[in-house]
């Protein structure tokens, strides 16, 4: 059964749920993010408070990455107290999408911008060969393999941090990809 716990929540219409430590939940949506310390059934909002959140994760140090609909993206080490902005807005609205993988680097993907990898968690930013893909998310393997959903050309593969991409479309009857799991 599922149970609505929307005390504390100045809007729910929320797009991303991130499980931090222990009973932390982070939920991003409209009018920011929003973190639960008792498992989601309270929430309090975060001083991130503009914007559409889209999406948000947390890398294995506990620093948590969010980014708005408006394609900027703000990191906070101190579990959402403080925020600083480490990628300027420039992307359209609702088409940004975060990741990160087991070497803690961060893939980010704008849909007008094109795709993007940072080594250094969000201090720079790298465009990645996969431009002009419309690129609206994003997912890792168990082997470390980045893949890449599109709107039109249907999936992208990458096995090298993505410096290079091969589609991986076999058995598709879309190339319209919303969502990867």
């Amino acid at each position: 059964n599922w149970t609505q716990h929307n005390s504390g929540l100045t809007y729910t219409n929320i797009w991303s749920v991130t499980p931090g430590t222990q009973a932390t939940v982070f939920a991003g949506g409209r009018g920011g993010l929003y973190r639960s310390t008792d498992n989601g059934n309270t929430w309090s909002q975060t001083t991130l408070t503009t914007g559409y959140i889209v999406t948000n994760v947390i890398d294995s140090s506990g620093r948590i990455f969010a980014g708005r609909g408006e394609g900027d993206i703000y990191r906070s080490t101190d579990s959402g107290n403080t925020w600083i902005q480490i990628h300027p807005p420039g992307a359209s609205f609702n088409d940004i999408a975060i990741i990160i993988d087991s070497s803690e680097n961060i893939y980010a993907s704008f849909y007008t911008i094109g795709t993007k990898r940072s080594t250094d968690h969000g201090d720079t930013w790298t465009l990645l060969p996969l431009e002009n893909s419309q690129v609206v998310c994003l997912q890792i393997d168990s082997h470390g393999h980045l893949f890449a959903g599109t709107l039109h050309d249907g999936i992208y593969r990458s096995t090298d941090n993505g410096a290079n991409w091969t589609q991986a479309n076999n058995g598709l009857t879309s190339y319209w990809i919303y969502s990867l799991v």
